[in-house]
């Protein structure tokens, strides 16, 4: 079983970008008033952020909030099993997802993580925590050098990054209405191969087992995904556009 949406935005929250989005997770969860675990590892746990993410899904969703801080060194693996354990929806973000990805694989997070996707709990985020998720992700470079999860630097602004492989076989990236974005992972398809998901700000992919659909929100006229991959020395971008249909995701990972 799978249950994951990724948001194209990278900031947090609010009622007027992505409000439909954060109603179609809660409606996934499938539960009256669902217990969401919010994981701010890429936000360097920070407690302004923690305390907007609890306001906004008590205040406009009736939902149970927790956190889970993991750069605590006082937490202990019972508390972070338990608290993963307990949660119908794990929503992660942030800004720093070599940062994330490191202290998770640490800390065996990982594997807790892939425990609830298979037993149906609904994994989300926005930023690094949209792209955490899929095989690699397309993320500003503010790390430090050699990394072990560096991948290739596809200029000074931008790398790839290894991430959690819940989607395999694609490479995902967020708030595609930049300019930097679009050149770089344009480049790094070019230079790697592969498939590239490009997700703009007010967008999300849904995926439920091996289907997905676009999503966006409700009076967005421009809301778009695109699909990236190299045909010999040509590089093909696929506008999706919005879905109201689920898809086969065998579809994305195709080259046409």
């Amino acid at each position: 079983m799978r249950n994951i949406v990724a948001i194209g935005s990278n900031t947090l929250p609010n009622l007027d970008s992505s409000f439909c989005i954060y109603k179609e997770i809660i409606q996934l969860a499938g539960v009256d008033k669902p217990r969401i675990l919010f994981i701010p590892t890429g936000y360097h746990d920070n407690p302004s952020c923690c305390e907007a993410f609890k306001s906004f899904y008590e205040t406009h969703f009736n939902c149970e909030v927790q956190t889970l801080l993991l750069l605590n060194n006082y937490i202990t693996d019972e508390e972070i099993s338990s608290k993963l354990n307990q949660a119908d929806i794990i929503f992660a973000g942030g800004t720093n997802a070599l940062k994330m990805m490191r202290r998770w694989r640490f800390l065996k997070v990982d594997k807790l993580l892939r425990k609830a996707m298979h037993k149906g709990t609904v994994l989300a985020g926005i930023g690094a925590g949209a792209i955490c998720w899929f095989h690699f992700g397309f993320v500003p470079n503010i790390s430090v050098n050699n990394h072990d999860l560096i991948d290739e630097a596809t200029n000074e602004q931008y790398i790839r990054v290894k991430s959690l492989g819940f989607v395999d076989r694609i490479m995902l990236t967020t708030a595609y209405n930049r300019e930097t974005v679009k050149t770089g992972f344009a480049h790094l398809i070019r230079k790697v191969g592969g498939i590239g998901l490009a997700l703009e700000e007010g967008c999300a992919i849904m995926i439920k087992d091996d289907q997905y659909k676009i999503i966006g929100e409700t009076g967005h006229d421009h809301v778009h995904a695109y699909k990236l991959y190299k045909s010999r020395t040509d590089i093909h971008i696929r506008h999706l556009g919005e879905q109201n249909q689920w898809q086969d995701l065998y579809r994305l990972l195709s080259k046409v």
